[in-house]
């Protein structure tokens, strides 16, 4: 009997076809690989530039209140002191992603496991030794300078997985483009799940078909 097409609301078994790349284990659980090409798909440069945007605005916005308030400084220089804020986090940003492109050697290796409950994701050995071995440098800083706050996110960040629960999830964001999925299951509760083009649409549909709990 020829292989089934699956259909996430269905369910599935070990008759029917998966996208290439993706194979069901003994348990039902979906396995895949990702290599993301950091140059080509910089994804974290995205996300951090997002992330600079919403610190840099809320520092500029109160610089002009107590400019206005306070200080009484001139339009022009508040506008001068916004262009110089956004120009030096924009090249501390593009230097910063280009260091970690070549520390990591212009990849990233993943792996990631997803069945009925939810989806873990993991940085593969290749990366991992790596990023471990940024972490233990800032966790040594961090412990030098007396940070503590420092010391637990790098320790934090030295951990190779992160799991979502499928019912944890209020919210999707798909960029196809870059080959990516946003899963938010609150404002710190939040993963990224990668997938080639031809996988793209399999694993988005499973995950939709699987969260209750979309706004």
């Amino acid at each position: 009997m020829p292989n089934r097409k699956y259909d996430p609301m269905m369910g599935m078994s070990k008759g029917d076809d998966l996208p290439e790349g993706i194979s069901m284990d003994e348990t039902g659980v979906l396995e895949w690989e990702y290599v993301q090409n950091m140059w080509a798909n910089p994804v974290h440069l995205y996300l951090l530039l997002k992330i600079l945007l919403i610190v840099d605005t809320c520092i500029l916005v109160l610089i002009c209140i107590i400019g206005a308030v306070v200080a009484d400084i001139e339009p022009g220089d508040m506008l001068f002191a916004c262009g110089l804020i956004y120009g030096i986090s924009l090249v501390l940003c593009l230097l910063g992603v280009a260091f970690v492109n070549l520390l990591h050697g212009g990849k990233n290796y993943y792996e990631f496991a997803m069945g009925a409950e939810g989806v873990m994701h993991v940085a593969n050995r290749k990366t991992f030794g790596r990023v471990a071995k940024l972490m233990d440098a800032a966790a040594v800083i961090g412990t030098a300078t007396g940070d503590a706050n420092m010391v637990g996110a790098s320790m934090a960040g030295r951990s190779n997985t992160c799991t979502m629960k499928f019912d944890e999830v209020k919210k999707i964001n798909e960029h196809r483009k870059n080959d990516y999925i946003e899963i938010y299951g609150g404002l710190f509760n939040y993963n990224h799940i990668y997938a080639y083009p031809h996988q793209y649409e399999f694993v988005l549909g499973y995950i939709k078909a699987h969260c209750r709990n979309l706004l």
